[in-house]
């Protein structure tokens, strides 16, 4: 099996479970041959950003980075998110939070796209892993807990 790779894929849909403080960016590369599906999953998630997101978002690939540069480079959202405990209650100074930052020992992912959704995630591990095609986003989500994952329980509405 060749190395895998998310350059040149389309997102086609992404999971933020934060029970299990987990992201996964469910990809695609339509290119040639088969379809390649493939996951960037992020484990061990202490925050993250993304913005821009198209829905035709196609990635160039993630980077890995100091969580220090991510914090510098994004001081002042954290500073904004101090008054309403973002990304969490434990941001209550710079010092306090690169503080926190370090105890949790998380890396730093620049998630670059040539077009649409980019942005940064905190967290312990990123993998690249092939798509499993029978389950839907959901229903993965629904695997690492005890029940099924009902979306009204999420607060989610219906997208009209």
């Amino acid at each position: 099996m060749a190395d895998l790779s998310i350059h040149d894929n389309r997102v086609t849909s992404y999971l933020v479970d934060g029970e299990q403080r987990c992201i996964v960016l469910h990809t695609v590369f339509e290119d040639r041959g088969p379809k390649e599906r493939t996951d960037a999953v992020f484990e061990g998630v202490l925050a993250y950003q993304f913005e821009n997101d198209n829905f035709g978002n196609i990635l160039s690939g993630v980077a890995e980075v100091s969580a220090e540069s991510i914090f510098q480079d994004s001081r002042q959202l954290f500073v904004e998110g101090e008054s309403f405990c973002w990304p969490g209650s434990w941001n209550k100074s710079e010092a306090e939070c690169l503080s926190y930052i370090h105890s949790c020992g998380v890396d730093g992912y620049l998630v670059c796209s040539s077009y649409g959704l980019s942005g940064w995630v905190l967290a312990r591990s990123y993998v690249l892993k092939p798509h499993n095609d029978g389950s839907a986003t959901w229903q993965a989500a629904a695997s690492v807990r005890s029940g099924p994952v009902r979306l009204d329980a999420l607060g989610a509405v219906p997208f009209h």
